[in-house]
């Protein structure tokens, strides 16, 4: 607006001195006869004629800058018209408005248009991506969905379902067998016992594995206390808690939560133990999450990929982290898990997002 303000003050006296000029012309070469002028009123004699001509082009000057002016104002009306109605998503509306635009404003116009369409095309193109990206998520969540339910009927097909035939032959053998023995039927029991308690604890860990993967609001240590006091109210085992009020951002303190659930489902069900002991602390370039058994133990070499060590491993590679897993016949097992701190990065504000 400032720029055609000055362009049209700049008309003004280019005009108003052309006045000047050709007033002077007129008077110097005679064709202006200025005492035949006055004649109409005398008042006016002691008037110069060149001031009367420069009058009369600056009122025209003036005439010519207002109309200009108005030109202008309303072509820029018609372009803030037509941009709020792009702004506010009316594309069609904005097409017309600009399509009503004087000549000289033709240019601003035909940008506005091509903006417009440029905006459709952009509209249209998120909004296939959106639908793409839906389709996607829920053909994902599907996925996951049917290869969870398969791994767990699996896993209770091969432990619990196994287990509790083995439970149910016992039993008919006791109940079949003649001529038996006190002892030899109490040995028999405490097998049927043995086994029993074997499908519970496989049972109990496969719910555990059930559980929210998320802390849903909750920070990780409050996250593991509560796992840890539901699980000692159902399991006669030993819990040594130690877990530092030193938050992380909420997507690793979500994965160190999912983390522990499996550490302690694999005690649960393979390792035997009757202590398991909990440790989590931050330092300056990394926070440490350690789970340890006092279990049977196994050996890595004959157990590379089992044990749900590869879901440990791969959710500590989802955060950057190193796992080390320890594991010797008949000491129990160790699952170390080091996370690096970024300094700067999302770990320096775990509140964000939770």
């Amino acid at each position: 607006m400032k720029s055609m303000q000055k362009v049209g003050v700049l008309t003004f006296c280019i005009l108003a001195v052309c006045a000047g000029f050709i007033s002077w012309y007129f008077v110097t070469i005679g064709l202006f006869h200025w005492e035949s002028f006055v004649k109409i009123d005398p008042i006016f004699y002691n008037v110069p004629p060149v001031l009367w001509l420069v009058a009369i082009f600056t009122l025209i000057a003036i005439l010519v800058y207002v109309v200009a002016m108005l030109i202008w104002k309303r072509g820029m009306n018609d372009i803030r018209g037509a941009l709020q109605q792009l702004s506010d998503g009316h594309m069609e509306k904005g097409r017309e408005q600009a399509g009503q635009m004087s000549a000289d404003f033709k240019e601003a116009s035909s940008l506005i248009i091509d903006m417009e369409r440029r905006m459709s095309k952009q509209a249209d193109r998120s909004q296939k991506l959106m639908e793409q990206w839906a389709e996607k998520e829920s053909q994902l969540k599907s996925e996951i969905v049917s290869q969870e339910r398969n791994r767990i009927a699996r896993e209770l097909h091969d432990s619990v379902s196994q287990q509790l035939y083995a439970a149910s032959m016992l039993l008919s053998a006791a109940v079949n067998g003649k001529n038996q023995d006190i002892e030899a039927l109490q040995k028999r029991c405490e097998q049927i016992e043995k086994v029993v308690n074997d499908a519970q604890n496989d049972m109990r860990a496969l719910l555990l594995q059930l559980r929210p993967i998320q802390l849903e609001d909750q920070s990780f240590k409050e996250g593991v206390e509560q796992l840890v006091d539901s699980l000692a109210e159902k399991h006669p085992l030993s819990f040594s808690v130690r877990i530092a009020d030193a938050p992380l951002s909420p997507g690793i303190e979500d994965q160190l939560f999912r983390i522990s659930q499996e550490a302690i489902a694999n005690a649960l069900r393979h390792a035997e133990a009757k202590e398991i002991s909990l440790y989590y602390d931050k330092f300056d370039q990394f926070a440490l999450l350690k789970i340890t058994d006092d279990g049977v133990g196994f050996d890595r070499k004959e157990h590379t990929g089992g044990y749900g060590l590869n879901s440990i491993e791969e959710r500590a590679e989802e955060i950057g982290a190193t796992t080390r897993i320890v594991s010797v016949p008949g000491q129990g097992t160790s699952v170390e898990v080091k996370v690096p701190i970024v300094k700067g990065g999302e770990e320096d504000d775990p509140s964000a997002n939770r």
